[in-house]
């Protein structure tokens, strides 16, 4: 277990600062797109004017993707295929309203638009819960409890790129990627609940009891992994609202779970029987020697910054313009040093 705690950290290490420069790009796209101030480097202007083409371009992108379901005719060739088209037809309405697929396209246009890649990962879900009927049998009435399947579908979840999605260097696609880290925050109660029942999630019981026993941060530590080498790491304070850190570590045919870089709670071949990542990867504008797309966010950075400064250039200029001067007659001995306007400007006259 040392060994594979080892490599999933030194992973996701590397794949971290594979894409750190990436990263603050993207939280740079992001501040264009919300209008945030930009740099100290700006405060020279007596204002903060910002033009909004950023937000323009990417909200007029995002509703030709999600803005009402795929228009798709399931449309039966011979009499016996009516049936299978309302099948199909029932299934796809079920996808889009039932598995919230209109709220994940959004979400998946968002990330698109703005970054250039949007990922969606696929997963099976199965959740159970626990019924109560009346039971009628021996002429009384008894309350009892059956379980029942609440969910059991496959279903998807879109990632956010910035924070949680970890591919290595090599790859140009999920299928050429050496491995893939996504990472999750989950509550301990969702460690529980994966890590027992028939099939559990979490295959490592003994790893994940160890993990809730855990009281406070400082117990993650051994000789691999201690608790200073995590100090400023964001699940070091999350676990101390209940909140654990799982790094998801992906190969074509392995899937190993990491809890807070700690404890290996899944070391298994890949459950999927396809044997690929379970990734799909949207892109804006294709970078073929890339796995990430090009957004429009990106494509409108110098734009959005000429933009911003003309902008802020003529409004310093009509306030000049309009602003009233102080005006002293030469020789009048008053102090020019306390007779200054906002721009700092004093005019003396004869």
């Amino acid at each position: 277990m040392d060994d594979t705690l080892e490599l999933v950290n030194e992973a996701f290490t590397q794949n971290l600062g594979a894409i750190t420069n990436r990263r603050e790009a993207f939280k740079l796209f992001y501040r264009n797109f919300r209008q945030i101030y930009e740099t100290d480097e700006d405060a020279a202007f007596n204002n903060n004017y910002f033009d909004p083409i950023t937000m323009e371009t990417v909200a007029t992108y995002r509703p030709f993707i999600c803005a009402r379901p795929p228009n798709l005719k399931h449309r039966p060739r011979e009499v016996t295929d009516i049936e299978a088209a309302d099948r199909m037809r029932s299934w796809q309405d079920y996808q889009w309203y039932g598995q919230k697929m209109q709220a994940k396209r959004k979400k998946l246009s968002w990330f698109t638009a703005l970054f250039g890649t949007g990922v969606l990962y696929h997963f099976y879900r199965k959740e159970t819960s626990t019924q109560k009927y009346k039971d009628f049998s021996g002429g009384k009435v008894v309350w009892k409890e059956r379980e029942a399947n609440k969910y059991d579908d496959p279903d998807s979840e879109v990632i956010d790129v910035v924070n949680d999605f970890f591919p290595d260097d090599f790859g140009t696609d999920p299928d050429t990627c050496l491995n893939i880290i996504f990472r999750q925050y989950v509550h301990v109660d969702e460690i529980k609940r994966l890590s027992t029942g028939p099939d559990p999630w979490l295959t490592e019981k003994f790893a994940a009891d160890k993990l809730l026993a855990c009281s406070s941060p400082s117990d993650f530590s051994d000789k691999k992994t201690s608790y200073e080498r995590f100090q400023d790491a964001k699940f070091v304070d999350l676990f101390k609202c209940g909140i654990v850190e799982l790094l998801n570590y992906w190969e074509n045919d392995r899937l190993v779970i990491v809890a807070n870089r700690t404890f290996v709670l899944r070391d298994t071949p890949n459950p999927y029987h396809v044997k690929r990542k379970p990734f799909t990867i949207f892109v804006d504008e294709d970078n073929p020697a890339e796995l990430w797309g090009i957004g429009e966010a990106e494509i409108l950075v110098k734009t959005q910054h000429v933009l911003n400064t003309v902008g802020r250039m003529h409004i310093d200029a009509a306030k000049r313009q309009l602003r009233q001067l102080f005006i002293s007659q030469i020789g009048s001995d008053l102090d020019p040093g306390a007779m200054y306007d906002e721009e700092g400007y004093t005019t003396e006259t004869a």
